[in-house]
């Protein structure tokens, strides 16, 4: 008996389904946005999650590259990478951007519970000792503030730390009375300081700003207007489906449109 065509197509497509394409995302350590699995007892990080269930359900298959922060930048102005989450117009003038975010960052001074000193600008941080990490730039949130750190770096007003652990590191530098401050992205403290067991020692002691972000993608790529399009349509179905929710709390997160 003769089979059809079309039904060996079907068949084919049941077992062997088209793939629209294949995207290549760079990555970062920056968790819990963006997590080394083997670091973080299996967890991508929840802004590699949306990704993946969305380009998937869209019928593309994603991998994505760890990589530092700024040559991922590069890679995909130069389209070596298809897209790279995390960023806006501040860190690139070529990329095209999603319309929508894929999350927050705000920049929070924390101190150890009981210390009386709060941020009022960078006179405030007269008299006291800040902590920063190597490679941080403050610029996009307060060029003042970023200046007064390059100002007084490695003096007993600034002391910086480097590597991988370098939030972790000021944060028991606060704890010992090392330094007064350290400022870092609410949901990096909450994710980092929770998972050590230590988010009740610290209290807020001011905001230095906001930075919006959203997926950045390569503006050599024809394709890249659909993938954004894509994303924002996604991350819309996934805030309304209830799925976006569960996946935050994977990581003790709300949604940044909620709070």
């Amino acid at each position: 008996m003769r089979i059809s065509l079309f039904v060996v197509l079907l068949l084919l497509l049941q077992y062997y389904p088209v793939i629209a394409g294949r995207i290549v995302a760079a990555t970062i350590d920056y968790c819990p946005y963006q997590c080394v699995p083997e670091k973080e007892e299996g967890k991508v990080g929840y802004v590699t999650e949306i990704l993946k269930v969305i380009y998937e359900r869209a019928g593309y298959e994603i991998t994505f590259q760890l990589t530092p922060y700024k040559r991922g930048v590069q890679g995909v102005e130069r389209g070596e990478y298809d897209l790279i989450p995390n960023v806006n117009s501040g860190h690139s003038k070529k990329m095209i951007f999603s319309k929508r975010r894929n999350g927050v960052l705000r920049q929070n001074f924390y101190v150890r519970k009981g210390e009386a000193w709060k941020y009022d600008g960078v006179e405030s941080l007269r008299g006291i000792t800040v902590g920063s990490v190597i490679g941080y730039d403050y610029s996009s949130f307060s060029p003042e503030y970023e200046t007064y750190l390059q100002k007084y770096k490695n003096t007993p007003s600034v002391q910086y730390v480097g590597g991988a652990y370098g939030p972790m590191i000021n944060l028991k530098k606060i704890l010992k009375g090392r330094i007064t401050t350290f400022n870092e992205d609410k949901y990096l403290f909450e994710y980092l300081a929770g998972k050590s067991g230590i988010k009740n020692e610290f209290e807020l002691a001011g905001t230095l700003g906001e930075n919006m972000q959203y997926v950045g993608f390569a503006p050599g790529n024809s394709r890249s207007a659909r993938l954004a399009e894509i994303f924002d349509e996604g991350i819309l179905q996934l805030r309304e489906s209830g799925e976006l929710k569960r996946i935050l709390t994977k990581y003790d997160l709300k949604d940044w449109e909620c709070e």
